[in-house]
């Protein structure tokens, strides 16, 4: 997430403000405080007709529109305000942060030089100012490398007002079995759901059924994985009464079409007493990788992995290695059928954004490459899955 650095200034006139500007100018902050954000921006708009230079309007109006959800107005706010009064140069930073926030990276590129020749005191955000800049040159550098990308479905059963995300494929490509939030008796909660079609061909899905009903009613089911014959699956239960920690991974059985067992919880050597979550078993059905924000690792959330004994019995966890997991999260993996390309998720430096989609060799030493623009852009990008 990117946040944004507001600062605090005194009133700035380049003349005596009227009344009338006086009477605007309070209006709008009455607004904003009650949290009417577009309404404040707009008088602040009426406003700044009578002197476009009142610094303090300026700076409420770039607030009010970040609070409204337009971030590309509130960057061009900042960036602007600092062309007019260079002793605000700290808003090139802000302009800076917001640009990459909405994929504008030659525009962040811009407010983060013209920050950095400003010659600003502070050297700790001189250095993070830099570090940004490299980010939105490489980001950019992805966009001008941009290959082309065909949405093929654009089935509405699926995708909702709600959010979908993490999901699996069955290897007949008939069924999608994924996660929906929603709210179900007015509390907003995680289940699984099941899409079907009759051809795995088909551009529109046939039906769609809520399969966590054979898990629970009131807990969140979430992050499914399938084992290569599809009759296993694994996911993350969330608030349960057996678990190592706040979500642990668990699995169910496939007991007729569509219908699952009771889940089990797979246990200390895969569980901890932290998050653990968005499981992929491997298409031998011997690795199982996984999401975990326990201790020992490299940075917020890291990669791991158990091994599947002969004797049915998952060994307890390692750690994927810094090859793969960074100070920054990684989510989401999904190993390849070949058994050495392992896709995930993360935010760390050097991305488009929020969270990007990376891929490594885990047979090599090679470090992991970004899948580049525009499977990936300044939104999140968590999840993918090869058929």
């Amino acid at each position: 997430m990117v946040m944004v650095m507001l600062i605090s200034v005194g009133s700035a006139f380049a003349q005596k403000p009227s009344k009338k500007m006086l009477r605007l100018f309070d209006e709008a902050k009455n607004l904003y405080n009650q949290k009417e954000y577009e309404a404040a921006a707009s008088v602040l708009c009426d406003c700044l007709v009578f002197d476009s230079t009142f610094i303090d309007a300026r700076l409420l109006l770039a607030d009010a529109y970040y609070a409204s959800d337009e971030v590309l107005l509130s960057a061009q706010t900042n960036f602007n305000s600092a062309v007019m009064d260079s002793s605000f140069h700290r808003l090139y930073f802000n302009a800076g942060r917001q640009y990459l926030q909405v994929g504008c990276y030659d525009e962040a590129t811009e407010a983060f030089s013209r920050f950095i020749s400003s010659n600003p005191r502070n050297k700790k955000t001189a250095a993070v100012a830099d570090s940004l800049l490299k980010a939105a040159r490489v980001a950019q550098s992805f966009v001008e490398n941009a290959y082309p990308v065909e949405n093929l479905y654009h089935d509405t059963l699926i995708n909702t007002d709600d959010d979908e995300y993490v999901n699996s494929l069955t290897a007949d490509r008939k069924n999608l079995y994924f996660t929906r939030r929603h709210y179900k008796e007015g509390v907003l909660n995680e289940d699984v759901f099941v899409a079907s079609r009759n051809d795995a061909d088909d551009k529109q899905f046939a039906s769609v059924s809520d399969v966590s009903q054979f898990f629970s009613a009131d807990k969140n089911e979430a992050a499914v994985s399938l084992s290569p014959d599809g009759n296993i699956m694994f996911l993350t239960v969330c608030g349960s009464g057996d678990s190592y920690g706040s979500c642990d991974i668990y699995y169910s059985k496939k007991i007729g079409d569509n219908k699952w067992s009771a889940i089990k919880n797979l246990g200390e050597n895969v569980n901890s007493a932290f998050w653990d979550s968005q499981p992929c078993m491997s298409s031998d059905s011997r690795v199982l990788f996984f999401a975990s924000t326990r201790p020992d690792g490299y940075g917020k959330s890291d990669i791991w992995y158990s091994i599947l004994n002969d004797d049915g019995v998952f060994l307890p966890a390692k750690n994927c290695g810094e090859l793969i997991n960074t100070d920054a999260d990684e989510l989401a993996p999904y190993i390849h059928y070949d058994g050495q390309t392992l896709y995930f998720s993360s935010d760390r430096y050097g991305g488009l954004g929020n969270l990007d989609l990376y891929m490594v060799d885990i047979q090599s030493n090679d470090t992991a490459v970004n899948l580049g623009f525009p499977i990936n852009d300044h939104e999140n990008q968590m999840n993918l899955v090869i058929e």
